[in-house]
Protein backbone atom coordinates (compact mmCIF):
# COMPACT_ATOMS: atom_id res chain seq x y z
CA UNK A 1 0.00 0.00 0.00
CA UNK A 2 1.31 3.43 -0.92
CA UNK A 3 1.18 6.32 1.53
CA UNK A 4 0.43 9.79 0.24
CA UNK A 5 3.53 11.96 -0.12
CA UNK A 6 2.30 14.46 2.46
CA UNK A 7 1.88 11.80 5.16
CA UNK A 8 3.75 12.85 8.33
CA UNK A 9 5.89 9.70 8.28
CA UNK A 10 7.39 10.67 4.88
CA UNK A 11 8.36 14.22 5.86
CA UNK A 12 11.86 15.21 6.80
CA UNK A 13 11.80 17.15 10.11
CA UNK A 14 14.42 19.58 8.82
CA UNK A 15 12.23 20.39 5.80
CA UNK A 16 9.27 21.02 8.14
CA UNK A 17 11.39 23.38 10.22
CA UNK A 18 12.51 25.28 7.12
CA UNK A 19 8.89 25.53 5.90
CA UNK A 20 7.79 26.83 9.29
CA UNK A 21 10.52 29.47 9.35
CA UNK A 22 9.59 30.56 5.83
CA UNK A 23 5.91 30.79 6.82
CA UNK A 24 6.55 33.01 9.87
CA UNK A 25 9.33 35.11 8.36
CA UNK A 26 7.18 38.28 8.18
CA UNK A 27 5.50 37.83 11.57
CA UNK A 28 6.37 40.32 14.33
CA UNK A 29 6.48 39.37 17.98
CA UNK A 30 3.38 40.33 19.93
CA UNK A 31 4.06 43.00 22.54
CA UNK A 32 1.29 43.19 25.15
CA UNK A 33 0.17 46.76 25.66
CA UNK A 34 -0.42 47.98 29.21
CA UNK A 35 -4.04 48.70 29.93
CA UNK A 36 -4.86 52.33 30.69
CA UNK A 37 -5.04 53.24 34.36
CA UNK A 38 -8.55 54.24 35.34
CA UNK A 39 -9.40 56.24 38.41
CA UNK A 40 -12.63 54.89 39.78
CA UNK A 41 -14.98 57.12 41.74
CA UNK A 42 -18.32 57.14 43.48
CA UNK A 43 -20.64 60.04 42.84
CA UNK A 44 -22.76 59.81 45.99
CA UNK A 45 -22.24 61.69 49.22
CA UNK A 46 -21.57 59.34 52.10
CA UNK A 47 -21.67 60.06 55.84
CA UNK A 48 -18.36 61.35 57.26
CA UNK A 49 -18.37 59.74 60.67
CA UNK A 50 -18.91 56.10 61.50
CA UNK A 51 -21.53 56.93 64.12
CA UNK A 52 -23.73 58.14 61.27
CA UNK A 53 -23.75 54.63 59.78
CA UNK A 54 -26.83 52.66 60.64
CA UNK A 55 -28.49 49.90 58.70
CA UNK A 56 -31.09 52.42 57.52
CA UNK A 57 -28.53 55.02 56.41
CA UNK A 58 -26.25 52.65 54.48
CA UNK A 59 -26.82 52.92 50.77
CA UNK A 60 -27.67 49.57 49.22
CA UNK A 61 -24.74 47.80 47.57
CA UNK A 62 -25.76 47.51 43.93
CA UNK A 63 -24.72 44.59 41.73
CA UNK A 64 -25.64 46.62 38.66
CA UNK A 65 -23.37 49.50 39.65
CA UNK A 66 -20.57 47.04 40.46
CA UNK A 67 -20.90 45.22 37.13
CA UNK A 68 -20.78 48.53 35.22
CA UNK A 69 -17.03 48.80 35.99
CA UNK A 70 -16.24 45.91 33.61
CA UNK A 71 -12.61 45.52 34.76
CA UNK A 72 -10.22 43.44 32.67
CA UNK A 73 -8.07 40.77 34.31
CA UNK A 74 -4.82 42.72 33.90
CA UNK A 75 -6.32 46.14 34.58
CA UNK A 76 -4.88 48.08 37.51
CA UNK A 77 -7.32 49.37 40.12
CA UNK A 78 -6.96 52.67 41.98
CA UNK A 79 -9.84 54.24 43.87
CA UNK A 80 -10.02 56.76 46.69
CA UNK A 81 -12.59 58.96 48.29
CA UNK A 82 -12.12 62.73 48.34
CA UNK A 83 -9.91 63.88 51.19
CA UNK A 84 -7.51 60.92 51.18
CA UNK A 85 -3.97 62.27 50.94
CA UNK A 86 -1.54 61.22 48.23
CA UNK A 87 0.84 60.09 51.00
CA UNK A 88 -1.77 57.61 52.29
CA UNK A 89 -2.37 56.35 48.76
CA UNK A 90 1.36 55.84 48.13
CA UNK A 91 1.71 53.97 51.43
CA UNK A 92 -1.27 51.79 50.60
CA UNK A 93 0.08 50.99 47.12
CA UNK A 94 3.43 49.85 48.57
CA UNK A 95 1.75 47.27 50.78
CA UNK A 96 3.05 46.22 54.17
CA UNK A 97 6.81 46.18 54.71
CA UNK A 98 8.40 42.73 55.20
CA UNK A 99 8.95 43.46 58.92
CA UNK A 100 5.32 44.42 59.54
CA UNK A 101 2.68 41.89 60.55
CA UNK A 102 0.77 40.44 57.59
CA UNK A 103 -2.46 42.10 56.55
CA UNK A 104 -5.74 40.36 57.34
CA UNK A 105 -6.97 38.92 54.06
CA UNK A 106 -9.91 37.32 52.35
CA UNK A 107 -9.55 34.98 49.36
CA UNK A 108 -12.63 34.83 47.11
CA UNK A 109 -11.34 32.01 44.88
CA UNK A 110 -13.90 29.25 44.48
CA UNK A 111 -16.91 31.37 45.48
CA UNK A 112 -19.85 32.26 43.27
CA UNK A 113 -20.72 35.96 43.01
CA UNK A 114 -23.75 35.79 45.32
CA UNK A 115 -21.77 34.02 48.04
CA UNK A 116 -18.73 36.27 47.51
CA UNK A 117 -20.82 39.40 48.03
CA UNK A 118 -22.18 38.20 51.35
CA UNK A 119 -18.78 37.00 52.59
CA UNK A 120 -17.07 40.22 51.47
CA UNK A 121 -19.55 42.54 53.21
CA UNK A 122 -19.36 40.51 56.44
CA UNK A 123 -15.54 40.60 56.23
CA UNK A 124 -15.50 44.40 55.95
CA UNK A 125 -17.75 44.66 59.01
CA UNK A 126 -15.48 42.29 60.96
CA UNK A 127 -12.36 44.23 59.96
CA UNK A 128 -13.88 47.46 61.22
CA UNK A 129 -15.13 45.86 64.43
CA UNK A 130 -11.61 44.54 65.10
CA UNK A 131 -10.06 47.97 64.45
CA UNK A 132 -8.20 47.11 61.23
CA UNK A 133 -7.55 49.97 58.84
CA UNK A 134 -5.81 47.98 56.09
CA UNK A 135 -6.49 44.58 54.57
CA UNK A 136 -5.85 42.47 51.49
CA UNK A 137 -8.63 41.12 49.26
CA UNK A 138 -7.67 38.34 46.85
CA UNK A 139 -10.21 38.18 44.03
CA UNK A 140 -8.17 36.62 41.20
CA UNK A 141 -7.44 38.07 37.77
CA UNK A 142 -9.63 36.11 35.45
CA UNK A 143 -8.63 36.11 31.78
CA UNK A 144 -6.21 38.98 31.02
CA UNK A 145 -8.05 40.13 27.88
CA UNK A 146 -11.64 39.68 29.07
CA UNK A 147 -13.84 41.19 31.74
CA UNK A 148 -13.05 39.58 35.10
CA UNK A 149 -16.40 39.10 36.87
CA UNK A 150 -15.12 38.53 40.43
CA UNK A 151 -12.60 41.38 40.19
CA UNK A 152 -15.25 43.69 38.72
CA UNK A 153 -17.93 42.92 41.29
CA UNK A 154 -15.63 42.84 44.34
CA UNK A 155 -14.13 46.21 43.39
CA UNK A 156 -17.57 47.68 42.73
CA UNK A 157 -19.00 46.41 46.01
CA UNK A 158 -16.07 47.82 47.98
CA UNK A 159 -16.30 51.19 46.20
CA UNK A 160 -19.93 51.45 47.31
CA UNK A 161 -19.24 50.51 50.93
CA UNK A 162 -19.01 53.59 53.16
CA UNK A 163 -16.27 52.03 55.32
CA UNK A 164 -13.86 51.84 52.36
CA UNK A 165 -11.63 54.88 51.89
CA UNK A 166 -9.30 53.62 49.14
CA UNK A 167 -8.40 50.59 47.04
CA UNK A 168 -5.45 49.78 44.85
CA UNK A 169 -4.01 46.77 43.08
CA UNK A 170 -1.61 44.82 45.27
CA UNK A 171 2.13 44.35 44.80
CA UNK A 172 3.11 41.15 42.92
CA UNK A 173 4.21 39.50 46.18
CA UNK A 174 0.60 39.78 47.43
CA UNK A 175 -1.24 38.81 44.24
CA UNK A 176 -0.61 41.75 41.91
CA UNK A 177 -3.64 42.71 39.84
CA UNK A 178 -5.48 39.70 41.21
CA UNK A 179 -5.70 41.32 44.65
CA UNK A 180 -6.51 44.66 46.27
CA UNK A 181 -5.08 46.56 49.19
CA UNK A 182 -8.02 48.01 51.09
CA UNK A 183 -7.92 51.13 53.28
CA UNK A 184 -10.77 51.21 55.79
CA UNK A 185 -12.30 54.05 57.75
CA UNK A 186 -11.41 53.88 61.44
CA UNK A 187 -14.48 53.08 63.49
CA UNK A 188 -15.07 55.61 66.25
CA UNK A 189 -16.22 54.08 69.51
Amino acid sequence: MLTPPDHPQDRDPEDDHALFLAAVRDVDAWEPQPLPLRTLSIRQRLPRRCEEFTAASLPPISDTQAAALALMGEEEVRFHRPGISQRHLRQLAKGPHPGQPPLPYLDLHGLRLDAARSVLLQWVDQLQAQGHTQALLIHGKGHPQRTAPMKTHATGWLMQHPAILALCSAQPRHGGRGALYVLLRRRDH
